[in-house]
């Protein structure tokens, strides 16, 4: 299968368990910039595969189409898609 970086803001899914955090339960500046800093850049898309017409489609049991959704991310990864939503 192919694996993608799905991002979803403000959360570090490697160190979750050590995050620091301020009074405001957010990230300090400097978490947040090495955070970012050991990552590359972010190239992401809005995505519905070829069999979808749209996005609910998508997810309906009569036509979700595993395949073709995990050839088609497949592609974005190797075109250099890091984040897909």
């Amino acid at each position: 299968k192919t694996a993608l970086i799905f991002l979803m803001a403000g959360v570090d899914l490697q160190g979750t368990s050590a995050m620091r955090f301020n009074r405001a339960g957010s990230w300090d500046v400097l978490r947040v910039q090495r955070w970012y800093s050991q990552r590359g850049w972010f190239v992401g898309v809005n995505f519905i595969p070829s069999s979808a017409v749209n996005q609910l489609e998508m997810w309906q049991a009569a036509t979700f189409d595993e395949h073709t959704i995990d050839r088609e991310l497949g592609f974005a990864a190797n075109i250099g898609i890091s984040v897909v939503r």
